[in-house]
């Protein structure tokens, strides 16, 4: 898994897979906390 930050401007699918990415990794720490915080 790749956590390089790049900018395919030319391609809008990479674009698109790139904020899907953050969006996952995001809603993944968001779970964690979520599941520390309740115990």
């Amino acid at each position: 898994m790749k956590l390089t930050v790049s900018f395919p401007w030319r391609n809008p699918e990479d674009v698109q897979a790139s904020f899907h990415r953050a969006a996952m990794l995001f809603s993944a720490v968001h779970l964690i906390k979520e599941k520390i915080l309740i115990g």
